[in-house]
């Protein structure tokens, strides 16, 4: 599991590893433009830019300090996927999803976690680091789209202090990263196109490009460099048509190899992924499990409901103002971004919680620039005098509201407490032992490669194997039983004509169990080592349905007499 670079990849590329071999090419161009964006925009003139440079600063460490101290760090995927991505962090030429397609996000993870180390922990502070550049990058566009600097501090008082941010903050979701990257190719690419500065656009195209190279999905956000580049103006008030059209080219050829690959392995599919569909937006109301349909701010505590409709009412309003000033440029970079984020996360409508949410994780962010805009627009209109209320109004509110709701940034959910038990009951575990593992029936149990990553040098087997199993004097046999042992199969599609039924589960004092994981329960003469209960969660779409009202999950222990 050590991490780094294969030189295989470098030397001996295929067509399939191409698009890695581009995102691993920007990551270092954009470390490389990292000094020259600098040292540019420190050089372009505007007031209090010291000022502004400090309090971003801060602003970057109070949101860190805030995802890094109050939330859960803890898987977030329900369906167990999230064991994977935090356990993949080996050669860089093994950046694969499922689907065949590469991921920039566990590329970068892969690059982060060589040079701090692997560990759950290094998943968890990239994305924490990524969440806190989220709030500094949308501020700074706020600021720079809206010519307002209360417009910015409201939209940072907004996303730093929301709930469902923060508790994402710190976890293995891929669009925590993906957002970090887009917003703050965004600022970067209104800025250098404002001023000209090639370094600066540079930076904020690797950055743009990497986000929306952060998985399949992900891809409709590359169209966020439009807003960004042509709602910029240059110094004499023209459209920078230049520097967008050579962005939005480069993008293009940096990304086809990733849109491609996106294409050739949908169409190897024989049924569309269940997670693609016509877009669900988040303002339906039908409240059905399976789809993304709750609106942010009625799915309390998560999104502060004041928050969700000023998320419904603030476009409305710039957008009437927009017309009545005839103000295109504002138009397009406020209300724009936030179409095309709503429209990317539609595109995902399985799962249950939290992917309706997480998966419009961008929108949430982006929805905030015409409240934003309009809390700029109300500072203006109150004078230089008390201006500053506005904006200092907002982010009280927001304070209040998180204050109100720890569950929206602590969620008390099973997928959080079942890898916490399992995390600290393995961190307990002898250093030599043998894992118990399962098949993936119906969804995928703790897999091996996990188990491998907390305990290196235990040996792993397949279930089916423990009849013929006899444990070593110093090597004891664990099995775990976790959420998708107690899976409710009913919740699932009934077989197609001919496909067997599933077979009946078996009644056991942790609750009722499925076939193999009944079957390994009764294969040995286990002793408790853990267990942790669960109680389902309403509403039911918050977790992996299990067929009973409470189960518990176990780690059980086979040792020679």
């Amino acid at each position: 599991m050590s991490p780094g670079i294969s030189l295989q990849l470098l030397l001996q590329p295929t067509f399939r590893t191409f698009p890695v071999l581009v995102f691993l090419a920007l990551a270092v161009a954009a470390l490389a433009a990292l000094p020259r964006a600098v040292g540019e925009l420190a050089g372009v003139p505007w007031v209090g830019r010291r000022r502004d440079a400090a309090l971003g600063a801060a602003l970057f460490v109070l949101a860190f300090a805030l995802r890094w101290g109050l939330a859960t760090h803890t898987l977030i995927h329900e369906n167990h996927h999230g064991y994977h991505h935090v356990s993949s962090l080996g050669a860089v030429n093994e950046s694969a999803e499922s689907h065949g397609v590469p991921s920039a996000h566990i590329l970068l993870l892969r690059l982060f976690g060589a040079v701090v180390g692997v560990a759950d922990e290094s998943t968890f502070l990239f994305d924490a680091l990524l969440s806190a550049t989220s709030v500094v990058a949308l501020a700074a566009f706020a600021a720079q789209v809206t010519g307002s600097r209360a417009a910015g501090w409201a939209a940072a008082a907004l996303l730093g202090l929301q709930p469902l941010a923060i508790a994402l903050g710190p976890t293995d979701e891929f669009l925590v990263s993906g957002s970090g990257l887009c917003l703050a190719g965004m600022a970067l690419l209104h800025a250098g196109a404002r001023d000209g500065l090639r370094g600066t656009l540079a930076l904020g195209t690797a950055l743009l490009c990497l986000g929306a190279g952060a998985r399949e999905v992900t891809l409709p956000l590359s169209a966020l460099a439009v807003p960004a580049l042509l709602s910029a103006r240059t110094p004499s008030r023209r459209t920078p048509w230049r520097a967008a059209l050579a962005v939005c080219g480069a993008m293009t050829l940096l990304l086809l190899p990733q849109a491609v690959q996106v294409l050739l392995a949908w169409r190897q599919q024989t049924a569309t992924p269940g997670y693609f569909g016509s877009p669900a937006l988040p303002w339906a109301f039908d409240g059905a499990v399976g789809r993304n349909a709750h609106w942010m701010g009625w799915f309390e505590p998560f999104i502060p409901r004041w928050q969700a409709w000023a998320m419904l009412g603030s476009p409305v309003l710039l957008a009437l103002w927009c017309v009545a000033r005839r103000d295109g440029r504002l138009a397009l970079g406020v209300l724009l971004p936030a179409a095309v984020a709503l429209l990317e996360g539609g595109l995902v409508r399985s799962g249950w919680f939290p992917t309706h949410l997480r998966h419009q994780l961008l929108s949430m962010a982006l929805l905030l620039l015409p409240v934003a805009a309009c809390v700029g627009l109300a500072a203006r209109g109150l004078g230089p005098r008390w201006g500053a209320a506005a904006p200092a109004a907002v982010a009280l509110l927001a304070a209040v509201s998180l204050a109100r709701r720890p569950l929206g940034y602590r969620p008390d959910l099973p997928l959080t407490a079942e890898y916490h038990f399992f995390r600290d009951v393995l961190a307990a575990a002898p250093r030599d032992a043998t894992a118990v593992t399962f098949d993936d029936d119906p969804l995928t149990h703790l897999p091996a490669q996990w188990i491998a990553v907390q305990r290196p040098s235990w040996s792993i087997i397949r279930a089916a194997a423990l009849p013929s199993l006899r444990p070593g004097r110093d090597r004891p046999v664990f099995l775990m039983l976790d959420r998708a042992c107690f899976i409710d199969r009913s919740s699932f599609p009934a077989p197609s004509e001919g496909g067997a039924a599933p077979q009946p589960m078996t009644a056991s004092p942790y609750g009722r169990l499925l076939p193999q994981c009944a079957r390994a329960l009764g294969a040995a003469p286990w002793r408790v080592v853990a267990t942790r209960p669960l109680a389902r969660s309403r509403p039911p779409q918050f977790e992996m349905p299990s067929a009973d009202a409470v189960v518990r999950l176990a780690v059980l222990r086979w040792d020679v007499p």
